[in-house]
């Protein structure tokens, strides 16, 4: 008669155990990644394709996210692309998720092309505006340079919910653009007036004229008529009608949303 193996029997145990509990480990990563607001409907979403983003850190990443929702939808995507790529692929992707209506941002990491691509769409553009969106990517590009997605991410969906609250935001290279544009309109217009002060006045036509007949003497004036002709000319009898090309204003043809944007390479 053989022994019972405890031993062997309670290994057996664990394992069906284990196995047991896989689907819903699998099912509760699957659900860490996205959030849904149940009082608009919106939902926050996570698609870390390239692996940038610890277990821990999805979750930051998505607790950042979900304020929000209260506002659109919210995208966080990594991905690999050529040169070129990012602008339409951020653009299809928000639309063939939730099409052309819905209000929303896409915050995109493309390793390919080492680019940070910030998208509002659909109504969120005109607060999260193209110039708003480069300077959020502008403050953050050196966390991606340093490897920090977590860190790069939840500062860009922060400075959003700033924006959309209507806080103000750190906008440097903006200050630093205009200081240097300013700079050389100083500098065109220094130069203007300086060469308005040393260069001469032209003469005018009429003292052209006089001058060159100033020397002139003119002896024995007489005027002779040779002849004389007349011309007819009769005035034209057409109508003034035609209505011209008119004109037409452009509509917004084919339903595909709009969006702002802003990029930075890191």
């Amino acid at each position: 008669m053989r022994r019972f193996d405890l031993k062997r029997a309670f290994g057996f145990i664990v394992a069906i155990f284990i196995l047991a509990l896989l689907p819903l480990q699998v099912l509760a990563k699957s659900k860490d990644n996205s959030y849904t607001n149940d009082d608009t409907g919106y939902e926050a979403y996570i698609d870390d394709s390239e692996n940038l983003l610890e277990d821990y850190e999805i979750s930051d990443v998505l607790s950042s996210m979900k304020s929000l929702t209260d506002e659109g939808n919210v995208v966080f995507v990594t991905t690999s692309l050529r040169a070129g790529q990012a602008e339409s692929f951020a653009e299809d992707y928000y639309q063939d998720r939730y099409g052309t209506k819905e209000p929303g941002i896409i915050f995109l990491i493309d390793m390919g092309d080492r680019l940070l691509l910030l998208q509002a769409h659909n109504g969120l553009d005109y607060k999260i505006t193209s110039g708003k969106a480069n300077s959020i990517v502008d403050n953050v590009y050196t966390y991606a340079g340093d490897k920090d997605y977590a860190k790069c991410a939840e500062s860009v969906f922060q400075q959003c919910g700033s924006v959309l609250a209507g806080l103000r935001i750190a906008q440097p290279f903006k200050y630093i653009s205009s200081i240097f544009i300013a700079i050389i309109l100083a500098f065109l217009l220094g130069f203007f007036i300086l060469w308005l002060i040393t260069s001469a006045t032209p003469a005018s036509n009429k003292e052209i004229i006089n001058g060159l007949f100033s020397q002139l003497n003119i002896l024995n004036r007489n005027a002779e008529k040779t002849s004389v002709s007349k011309r007819y000319s009769p005035q034209s009898s057409g109508s003034s009608g035609g209505g011209g090309g008119g004109h037409h204003s452009g509509g917004g043809g084919g339903g595909g949303g709009h969006h702002s944007s802003g990029s930075h390479h890191f």
